[in-house]
């Protein structure tokens, strides 16, 4: 057992015991930069298998690259001064979802959705919990986290990502019977994620909070139950109607034959041409909604604008209908061109992507919303859902879908253009640019903002804006800066500065900071797609053109010039050839020089840059960020300052037992000006 006020690890020290396992002990320690860490170090029976330990710190130390914010951060692993096995994580106050005997629906959603995440992050990553259990879910006031940090002991061989979603569905109904056939043979983490969000309740209209949040920087404490529009009118509660499964039915001149896409407002089926045997993907407006003009005339502009944008990168539609039904209803659909391949949301959390196909990825959705927007089209709802990756040969085709609560800046057709009344909030929260999260006018430079948070998500691995309420969304969106892109992606490449500077102009809270067009976008991401041929920096040989066509002989007393020169140099050629009489030199033999120690680099920044940066141990200035330095390898931490004029000073302790990145944000220091002193008058 460790003793309190003893530094087991270089600049970690041990606080006080905290409640353990049967696998490990727990204690409170503290690092700086850290008020408090968790140290948890594995019994004798746990680190009796060397092979097993092998594997628990191996896992570990992988786990320090999966940065989710329903995760327990794990920041290092490795073995103490006295030879304990260890894992340091972040300290996390809150009780398990085993302390809780049953939970109601909406705070089991609230509880699954980010759990949901956090696998599908994980296993984006090739990680795998393999020991998950209500132990190991901590509820927080920030919302539910997953603790990783002993599942690489814990966890079988044969652990795989379909166990992990078998026992996140299997937490969930311990809690409510009802969600057993709703969860029921969800394929993965991302699946049970989105089932989740459509079980909740009804919840306050965005514009109201978006609203508020603008107001008085906090939800609305009282939310009125029928919120109302920019000029009275209010919102009608939507009545939840049975939408049958078509497959099998025709519509049109299409027969149903597999359900392939579902969203809020449609379903999508992969139909057949009765007569010609054309395949497409039909997407069939719901019940629900097929009962609401505003509704059905949504559905009808988002055909006619995808129609006449017309570019390879969009969608295509051949058709529109609308059917009437025997209870006076009616079943509205639209045809379209049925796709190969994979949505872009799908394929970031199959594995991270290489930087270049992130950028020409990016450029293909710029020039699919260059062609909208020169007719008069903004999509206003870009996200990696909407970005579909079609199979045609080995490179990645963009097709930008779901032009569904697009806006019309020119009229097309007998479509009027958008009247979107101001204050209402139109699009995904995650994905908004921050006029459209405040409800204001938008334009083309809303889907530039989208885009950037798009490529953002493809090189980073996570959004730049993360909450766990809409309204604090809203406020991080409004307000605060992106954190800075790493020094390399998440797929271990280096990130070109100039290529982050691209995105975090896109990224620019005022519109008419980013770019101007996607157009220019595509310009800007250019040099980083990997087209341009390499500059071949040879020095060109001597015997040049010119200086061939100096040579050529211009007279008869040059040719015998010439003659005489190419028979001294043949002489000289033949003197050259001649076997020597003397042996050739014998190399000397090679001596292997030792190796010095093991090397770590250390990729540094701060948000802004600039920041002097010094090793505390040492005392060594390292220079400025963003910086690369290579450090000795060894177990524990390293501690860092940054100091930056008018910026606040802060201390950052990393591991020092592999590669690792360490990005800081310096907040302002407000100066404080002292109090006038006030003067006596003294008399003599």
């Amino acid at each position: 057992m460790l003793k309190p006020d003893v530094t087991v690890l270089a600049n970690v020290k041990v606080l006080s015991p905290l409640p353990g396992d049967a696998w490990s002990d727990a204690f409170l320690a503290q690092a700086p930069g850290h008020a408090k860490l968790v140290l948890r170090t594995l019994k004798a029976e746990a680190a009796a298998d060397p092979e097993r330990v092998e594997r628990f710190l191996e896992g570990a130390r992988a786990l320090a690259n999966l940065k989710h914010g329903a995760v327990v951060q794990v920041f290092d692993a490795g073995k103490t001064n006295d030879g304990k096995v260890y894992v340091l994580t972040a300290h996390v106050e809150g009780e398990t979802l085993a302390m809780r005997s049953q939970l109601p629906l909406e705070q089991l959603v609230d509880v699954g959705v980010p759990l949901a995440e956090a696998l599908g992050a994980a296993h984006s990553l090739g990680l795998v919990h393999g020991a998950l259990s209500p132990a190991r879910v901590l509820l927080t006031k920030g919302g539910a986290q997953l603790d990783f940090s002993l599942a690489p002991l814990l966890r079988e061989e044969s652990a795989d990502a379909a166990g992990d979603v078998r026992t996140l569905v299997a937490m969930l109904q311990a809690h409510d019977t009802s969600l057993k056939q709703s969860l029921q043979g969800l394929p993965d983490a991302r699946s049970v994620r989105d089932r989740l969000k459509t079980l909740k309740g009804p919840r306050t209209d965005v514009s109201d909070i978006a609203r508020t949040v603008l107001a008085d920087g906090g939800p609305p404490t009282q939310p009125s139950a029928k919120p109302e529009r920019a000029g009275g009118e209010a919102f009608v509660e939507s009545v939840q109607i049975d939408d049958p499964d078509l497959t099998g039915k025709s519509i049109g001149s299409y027969t149903l034959e597999k359900t392939i896409g579902e969203g809020a407002m449609g379903r999508v089926y992969r139909g057949r041409h009765t007569r010609i045997g054309r395949q497409a993907a039909i997407k069939v407006l719901k019940l629900e909604h097929a009962r609401s003009r505003e509704l059905v005339q949504r559905f009808i502009q988002e055909a006619t604008a995808v129609n006449a944008i017309k570019n390879d990168h969009i969608v295509e539609i051949y058709d529109f209908g609308e059917e009437a039904l025997p209870d006076g209803t009616s079943r509205v659909y639209c045809v379209m061109e049925l796709l190969e391949g994979t949505a872009l949301a799908d394929e970031m959390w199959k594995a991270p992507l290489k930087v270049e196909r992130a950028v020409r990825i990016a450029q293909q959705m710029a020039k699919g919303l260059s062609a909208a927007h020169a007719v008069g089209v903004v999509h206003r709802d870009i996200k990696p859902d909407n970005i579909f990756l079609a199979k045609q040969g080995k490179e990645d085709f963009v097709k930008v879908l779901d032009f569904g609560v697009a806006k019309l800046l020119e009229q097309i057709g007998d479509l009027p253009r958008a009247k979107t009344a101001q204050g209402i909030v139109i699009g995904t929260p995650e994905y908004m640019a921050p006029e459209q999260a405040m409800g204001l006018p938008t334009d083309l430079r809303s889907d530039v903002y989208a885009l950037g948070l798009v490529l953002y998500e493809m090189l980073a691995g996570v959004a730049p804006f993360q909450a766990d309420t809409f309204a604090k969304l809203v406020a991080h969106i409004t307000t605060k800066p992106p954190p800075p892109l790493p020094v390399k992606s998440r797929s271990g490449e280096h990130l070109p500065y100039a290529l982050a500077d691209v995105v975090l102009k896109c990224l620019q809270k005022r519109p008419e900071e980013r770019y101007a067009s996607c157009e220019e976008l595509h310009q800007a991401l250019e040099p980083f797609a990997g087209r341009t041929p390499p500059v071949d920096l040879t020095p060109a040989p001597a015997t040049d053109v010119a200086a061939i066509e100096a040579m050529k002989p211009k007279t008869g007393r040059n040719v015998l010039l010439g003659v005489l020169v190419l028979l001294a140099l043949s002489g000289v050629a033949f003197v050259a050839l001649r076997p020597s009489a003397e042996p050739a030199p014998v190399a000397p033999p090679v001596v292997d020089t030792p190796k010095g120690p093991e090397q770590i680099v250390m990729e540094i920044q701060s948000s802004p840059t600039g920041a002097k940066v010094t090793r505390e141990d040492t005392g060594e200035v390292l220079g400025t960020t963003p910086l690369e330095v290579k450090l000795e390898k060894r177990e524990g931490m390293v501690t860092f300052r940054f100091e930056l004029e008018g910026r606040q000073t802060l201390q950052r302790a990393v591991s020092q037992s592999r590669n690792n990145a360490l990005s800081v944000d310096l907040a302002v220091v407000e100066k404080v000006e002292p109090p006038p002193v006030k003067t006596k008058n003294k008399r003599r």
